[in-house]
């Protein structure tokens, strides 16, 4: 805060959202309101910092931003790739290790066909491919890799050093 206005924290950050997500927070609906808080984005609005995105993009090598709607409409998960190895952060996709199944889709989401359409996607390339899976709502497993059994995803966690 400056004189009670917010402003960015990050002077020289570039923020990158999905053109579609930003306009939505600007006029969320009533079931969203209370995820946008303008105080959060307006201040990079003000200064320019925002790059906005109509898709999937890599915005540096290794470094790529996915457009996976079905949290929301324009809803991105990140894929960092190098060294021969991938990470997946699948935001809201897959919040929680609870919600590999595809039908475990959270109440929150606004499509939840598409989201499990996304799900059927997304979690067999992760395990075929050998990618480490992070989960953004996760407190007791937070990473792991996903193993198929018996027809099923499950997660084969990874210890994290604190």
């Amino acid at each position: 805060m400056v004189d009670g206005e917010a402003v960015p924290v990050f002077t020289n950050a570039q923020y990158i959202v999905q053109r579609g997500e930003f306009e939505h927070a600007k006029d969320p609906s009533d079931r969203d309101r209370a995820s946008y808080f303008p105080e959060n984005f307006a201040p990079m609005e003000k200064s320019g910092q925002w790059s906005l995105l109509e898709g999937d993009a890599e915005v540096i090598p290794g470094v790529e931003l996915i457009r996976a709607p079905g949290h929301n409409r324009d809803m991105m998960c990140v894929r960092l790739s190098g060294g021969g190895k991938t990470v997946f952060f699948t935001a809201d996709l897959i919040p929680t290790a609870a919600h590999l199944p595809y039908p475990w889709i959270m109440g929150y989401d606004l499509y939840p066909l598409t989201t499990l359409e996304n799900k059927k996607k997304w979690i067999p390339q992760a395990a075929r491919e050998g990618w480490l899976v992070i989960f953004g709502h996760e407190p007791a497993t937070p990473a792991g890799y996903l193993r198929e059994r018996g027809g099923k995803y499950v997660l084969e966690p990874i210890v994290l050093n604190s």
